[in-house]
């Protein structure tokens, strides 16, 4: 496997459309130019899974924000979406110039067991992530309304800066 990052072509027009086939509620998305694309291939370049992020500064605070993780069917179970997710601070910074304190993201419930396998903390529904985002959400906390992911799950990738509560 390898892990080529970027918009390469064509693997960034296979990748968006393998989101849209397999990600719930993102039929008809877009990549909007900040957000960046890892992507993994085969021993024969043949995009095997895909992964969508994108970095935003929020006071003190930077964090990488998971937008999807696809991997094809045939390859699920062999590693391939737990190691496009632990490439995530590397994608961030060597696209934008930031490091994240933290890699955020919602996910269904049924998808929970993978994020907590691949080393995030994953929240009941209905949870707020906890975060030093002032004046968001409730109490300065990240409420996930989302019906179709109502999941937060989240990853420290600065534990030093202590970002959670």
């Amino acid at each position: 496997m390898k892990f080529p990052y970027g918009a390469i072509t064509p693997l960034e027009a296979e990748a968006i459309q393998m989101i849209r086939a397999h990600v719930p509620g993102m039929s008809n998305w877009t990549r909007e130019p900040e957000t960046g694309l890892m992507y993994a291939v085969d021993h024969d370049d043949a995009l095997i899974g895909c992964l969508a992020v994108s970095a935003a500064r929020f006071n003190a605070s930077i964090q990488a924000a998971i937008r999807a993780v696809v991997v094809d069917p045939a390859w699920r179970g062999h590693g391939v979406g737990t190691a496009l997710l632990g490439m995530v601070e590397h994608l961030v910074s060597q696209s934008a110039d930031l490091v994240p304190d933290a890699v955020i993201g919602t996910c269904p419930e049924t998808e929970a067991p993978f994020y907590q396998r691949s080393g995030f903390t994953v929240l009941a529904p209905g949870s707020a992530l906890p975060s030093e985002i002032a004046g968001v959400g409730r109490g300065g906390l990240l409420v996930n309304t989302g019906q179709k992911t109502p999941c937060w799950f989240y990853r420290e990738s600065r534990p030093d800066r202590h970002w959670t509560q």
